[in-house]
């Protein structure tokens, strides 16, 4: 279960509130193109006399934008309030058209189906871009935890996981750097396991790890986190 915090809510409450204005604008420009269809002529509008064809043309291109900016900005359910919408308008001149046998709605057929093709381009685009992104993201992580694993390949012994010769080498030579700048003393211990090929002849080489393991874990429980347990074999 995702965890949601109280700022992701407030946001969520943000983008409804956006998609419930723009339904909003939406029909009620739905509803204003009903009376403008039923008007052949001009209308005044603050002293202007604007054609009813001048009228519904920028009311549909605004429920346009109105369905472009769902489908860009609200996600999928934005997409899916943009479509429910034009799906709406569509159907409405569909019945504008069997009550009064007008052929005055059929541009507004081709143009809200182009509308909810234009969205449907873009929702799908929006998908492909996100499965994309989720793709990359999948390599990248897959890059990063491969790059993980061969560096401890390079610099890990691969039966007690303690530095290999390489890295101690590297560490011995940066800590003799640091000794001489400081004028201070560094301690370097070889221990070696004597009779650990009986151990391996007797007990089979499965009890010979299990020895190492042991011996690895032991030393490096009793040292310090500054200090260096490598196994050189």
């Amino acid at each position: 279960m995702k965890h949601r915090s109280p700022g992701n809510k407030s946001f969520r409450k943000i983008e409804y509130v956006y998609i419930i204005l723009c339904i909003i604008f939406f029909l009620a420009g739905s509803f204003l193109l009903k009376e403008l269809y039923l008007i052949n002529g001009t209308a005044e509008l603050s002293g202007f006399r604007i054609s009813s064809y001048t009228l519904r043309g920028i009311i549909m291109q605004l429920q346009m934008l109105i369905s472009v900016y769902l489908t860009l900005r609200e996600r999928k359910t934005g997409f899916f309030a943009a479509l429910v919408l034009n799906i709406y308008s569509f159907f409405s001149l569909m019945i504008f058209f069997i009550k009064y046998m007008s052929t005055e709605p059929f541009p507004g057929f081709l143009y809200y189906f182009g509308v909810i093709l234009i969205i449907s381009l873009i929702n799908n685009y929006k998908r492909k871009k996100d499965d994309y992104l989720k793709e990359i993201e999948t390599q990248s992580r897959i890059l990063e935890e491969a790059e993980k694993k061969l560096h401890h390949m390079a610099f890990y012994d691969s039966l007690t996981h303690l530095p290999n010769r390489d890295l101690f080498m590297d560490r011995l030579e940066h800590a003799i750097y640091k000794a001489k700048r400081t004028a201070t003393l560094i301690g370097v211990m070889f221990i070696d396991l004597d009779t650990f090929k009986t151990v391996n002849d007797i007990l089979g080489h499965t009890a010979g790890d299990q020895l190492l393991k042991h011996v690895a874990d032991r030393l490096t429980s009793i040292l310090r986190k500054s200090d260096t347990v490598s196994r050189f074999g």
